[in-house]
């Protein structure tokens, strides 16, 4: 098992801002925070008034945005790029809680019950971030109530999508896990790209052999396609009613 904590690298998170005056800054922040869904029905005047409490970020492939054991209490808003939340056991096996992508947000915040844990944020592509303290937080949640609903529905769905994952995780046998997974990546397309058998094994937090001798079998009844870094879906059908059968059905011993 590689040592994931090692292969990472760190990266300074000191905010860049411009310093040629307050209007460079202001068209620097709004340029992000305006861009991002879950502030679209602010008016320009409301946006311009978070503006100046927030911050750029720009995180490289690979760099490490949180680590565990941080107690900073900031709220990162995703623009561009992936971060993949994760947690490592004492065995040294990674667990990847989520991976997110624009416009959703994560960070140390215990205002609306947002946490981080023992979780380490990565970044997976070059990332660029919006970043808030808690004092703007609740400033927003205060003066917008619209905007803190949309952060408890955001939420509220990434608790339903962890419960969904620990019901397939106890009910679910191998194949069944692996094709939900391959179907949630897929989402409206037939193919998932970009990822490897060890990051397959880190979402199902299981060994990468276990995933490799999972899709052989899956190719095998002609369920799927492998290519490199690519799985390709030819019988999307036949995967759904894979999921749904092993759902229904308890496993042996219990």
């Amino acid at each position: 098992m590689r040592n994931i904590q090692a292969s990472t690298r760190r990266t300074n998170l000191r905010p860049h801002r411009q310093d040629n005056g307050r209007l460079a800054l202001y068209s620097h922040t709004l340029s992000c925070i305006s861009k991002l869904e879950i502030f679209a029905e602010l008016l320009p005047h409301e946006i311009s008034e978070i503006d100046h409490a927030s911050a750029t970020v720009k995180i490289g492939k690979g760099g490490v945005i949180y680590a565990q054991e941080e107690s900073r209490e900031v709220l990162f808003l995703i623009k561009e790029g992936r971060v993949q939340l994760y947690r490592i056991s004492f065995e040294g096996r990674k667990l990847v809680l989520a991976m997110l992508g624009p416009d959703m947000f994560f960070g140390e915040m215990p205002l609306f019950g947002q946490a981080m844990g023992d979780s380490v944020a990565q970044a997976v592509d070059d990332t660029t971030l919006c970043t808030l303290g808690r004092a703007e937080v609740e400033r927003i949640l205060v003066t917008y109530p619209r905007i803190g609903l949309r952060l408890i529905q955001v939420l509220n769905e990434r608790l339903q999508d962890a419960e969904e994952r620990l019901h397939e995780s106890a009910f679910m046998t191998m194949p069944a896990r692996t094709a939900a997974l391959i179907l949630r990546l897929a989402e409206d397309s037939d193919e998932v790209h970009g990822l490897t058998h060890q990051d397959l094994a880190d979402m199902l937090g299981v060994y990468r052999e276990t995933v490799t001798a999972t899709l052989d079998k899956l190719k095998h009844d002609d369920l799927l396609e492998i290519g490199r870094k690519r799985i390709t879906l030819t019988n999307r059908s036949a995967l759904e009613d894979l999921v749904q059968g092993s759902a229904s059905t308890p496993l042996q011993g219990e």
